[in-house]
């Protein structure tokens, strides 16, 4: 691994910096401590060579979709519920819409939240918790805090509610969060 080290500095063993031109470091919660590409080569199984989407997806849909590669059953309810198989886009990258549009990405006590171009952010310095929003289209490295200046507060910092089917999958999160 040739990730910058948490003073930001690059690695002292090949001068490399894993994160280019983006914010923060391997483990981080910004683009530069997760955003990695997920290559696929697969030809037997119908994935076509060349192909490139740029779909947001997490690890943990790599549960659901290698079940469903397979031709497996989906995750059973309460195991993996915030896995989603993002096979069909494998398999036609330029069909359709994306598996996921929000990702939930938790670092307890902080957390962060991907849903389609934005990415909102709440970091806990002990009993502090800051809050930061990004537009990763215009701002892919992060530098722009679209949030008011001094957004700080002593309570709260619960991750946002969702509806739906996302609301689900993050609730699930949130109470393995609170174990």
């Amino acid at each position: 691994d040739v990730s910058p080290e948490r003073s930001g500095l690059q690695s002292p063993l090949c001068g490399a910096n894993s994160s280019a031109h983006l914010r923060g470091h391997k483990g981080d919660l910004y683009e530069g401590g997760h955003r990695v590409p997920l290559l696929v080569a697969w030809p037997a199984g119908g994935v076509p060579a060349g192909g490139e989407c740029g779909d947001l997806v997490g690890l943990t849909d790599l549960y659901a979709t290698l079940l469903d590669l397979a031709g497996l059953a989906p995750p059973a309810p309460g195991q993996a519920a915030d896995s989603i198989s993002f096979k069909r886009r494998l398999l036609r990258p330029r069909d359709g819409h994306p598996a996921r549009s929000d990702l939930l990405v938790p670092s307890p006590p902080s957390w962060a939240l991907r849903w389609s171009r934005w990415k909102l952010i709440s970091l806990a310095h002990g009993s502090q918790r800051a809050t930061e929003l990004f537009d990763l289209e215009a701002d892919p490295g992060e530098t722009t805090n679209l949030l008011p200046p001094h957004n700080v507060s002593g309570t709260g910092g619960q991750p946002p509610r969702a509806s739906g089917e996302a609301a689900s999958r993050h609730e699930a999160t949130a109470a393995r969060m609170a174990q």
